[in-house]
């Protein structure tokens, strides 16, 4: 009976044996058998390099248009459901609202300055820090999309960033537009129609910008922890630097202002608001003397209005800012996207 089992536990232990030596042999296998599959994939041409039926296969399945037209289509849907909220609208008119009640019928008098002056501010840096940390994220969320899609060929990165930026701009303006629809006619800011449509031009344009910087941000750090804190950062170091807080600002941070979208919006907004000056209420806040014109009584110039201010260059000026920041750092991320590393083509 010992001599039975002794037998059995040597079978199962060549067993074992037989087993090891068949699977060290079919690891070696596998490698040659990958070393041969690389070495060809490695001589094959690209591609874009092979004919079939003696023509040439494009690179791409589809065209550029097509391309873009799909893309488009695709990110406004999925724009629509995440901007296009009920709530997004409830904000945007609720807030507008309230800035009306606070800043109701504000008078265009030389006490109502500072007044007119926080309206102008917090709309201005309210919807550009809106803007911006909701464009931050319009990246790093499809990352790995991106690197799967565009692996299979299926468009290029161009027509991906173009078709994103495309369909959110106008979605993205909707909401400052009703918020300044509603408050700007509550507050009696300014009351010309005309003054309106140059304000609100001003204010879209500044949220275009903010939304660049947010691209930006998005499209360098996919992590959104870390672009969270970055994006804070950016934000406030260029708002902090618009002169809003601080008129002395020393020469070592001075040049950040010139990257500050809230800079060139409040200044515009600034020319634009105070246009045709200020009436004279006797209070003498302004520490200006007033000047009679007409029939309309006195009034504190526009200029006067804008040095108290510290404003800086004219409306052309600020607005060109707003337009070549918007346009520069919309550039630098379609730079960012293209040095992502990933699996995927780079065109």
């Amino acid at each position: 009976m010992d001599l039975l089992v002794v037998e059995e536990g040597r079978e199962s232990v060549t067993d074992v044996k037989k087993d090891l030596i068949s699977s060290w042999d079919n690891d070696g296998a596998l490698k040659t058998v990958n070393a041969l599959v690389e070495a060809t994939a490695s001589s094959l041409p690209p591609p874009s390099s092979l004919a079939t039926n003696g023509e040439q296969v494009k690179k791409w399945n589809v065209s550029y248009w097509m391309q873009l037209k799909t893309l488009t289509h695709r990110s406004m849907r999925n724009s629509r459901s995440a901007i296009f909220t009920p709530m997004n609208f409830v904000k945007s008119a609720g807030l507008g609202l309230i800035s009306g009640f606070i800043w109701l019928n504000m008078d265009s008098t030389e006490s109502w300055v500072d007044d007119r002056s926080g309206f102008i501010f917090f709309a201005v840096t309210f919807w550009t820090f809106d803007s911006m940390f909701t464009a931050m994220m319009s990246f790093p969320p499809e990352r790995a999309i991106i690197f799967k899609e565009r692996a299979s060929g299926s468009y290029r990165l161009s027509s991906y960033f173009f078709a994103k930026t495309i369909s959110e701009a106008p979605l993205r303006l909707t909401l400052p537009f009703t918020f300044l629809t509603i408050a700007y006619w509550m507050s009696n800011l300014n009351p010309s129609f005309t003054t309106f449509l140059a304000f609100m031009c001003v204010q879209l344009l500044c949220v275009l910008a903010g939304e660049s910087v947010g691209l930006l941000i998005g499209a360098t750090v996919m992590d959104p922890e870390k672009a969270m804190v970055t994006a804070t950062l950016v934000s406030l170091a260029q708002m902090l630097s618009g002169g809003f807080f601080a008129q002395r600002i020393g020469d070592g941070v001075k040049w950040i202002q010139f990257f500050s979208p809230f800079k060139y919006s409040y200044h515009a907004s600034l020319r634009i608001a105070f246009e045709g000056g200020v009436l004279c209420d006797g209070s003498g806040y302004l520490g200006e003397t007033c000047t009679s014109i007409g029939g309309s009584g006195a009034v504190v110039s526009a200029q006067s209005v804008y040095d108290h201010f510290g404003g800086e260059q004219d409306v052309f000026f600020n607005v060109s800012g707003l337009i070549i920041m918007s346009f520069l750092c919309r550039v630098g991320a379609y730079i960012m996207l293209r040095r992502m590393k990933g699996e995927g083509r780079h065109a």
